[in-house]
């Protein structure tokens, strides 16, 4: 049970349920202001991780595995969105003359005919 802004007295129009590990993120971590986000901002704008430090970060992430809600929030966000010219022409240099092995090329033929059939129809 915690206290609204934790002041005050402990009754029923001043207090709500909370674990408790979120009361004290509250009191050891509170919400940072504009100002402060903007600072820590610029301190590490433009500094890159150590390898080790992204390897940790990667070991972390491993067999992390993001909930189907999630996922369609991120598709709804992404939908409709279309990348700028700069963008593309960047995707594209970065991506040509890379090569795809032999299985890889088959899965995107097969897509490719799936939603070729979709487009006119066939399926």
């Amino acid at each position: 049970m915690s206290r609204y802004g934790d002041v005050g007295p402990y009754s029923k129009d001043n207090v709500f349920i909370q674990l408790a590990s979120d009361n004290s993120r509250q009191i050891y971590h509170p919400p940072m202001s504009d100002e402060n986000r903007r600072r820590a901002r610029d301190r590490f704008r433009g500094k890159t991780a150590s390898s080790t430090t992204r390897e940790k970060r990667s070991k972390s992430l491993l067999g992390h595995s993001v909930s189907v809600e999630t996922r369609q929030k991120i598709s709804k966000a992404n939908t409709g969105r279309s990348l700028s010219t700069e963008t593309r022409e960047k995707l594209s240099k970065a991506l040509t003359g890379r090569k795809l092995n032999e299985a890889t090329r088959q899965r995107m033929q097969e897509s490719a005919k799936i939603a070729w059939a979709a487009r006119k129809g066939k399926v």
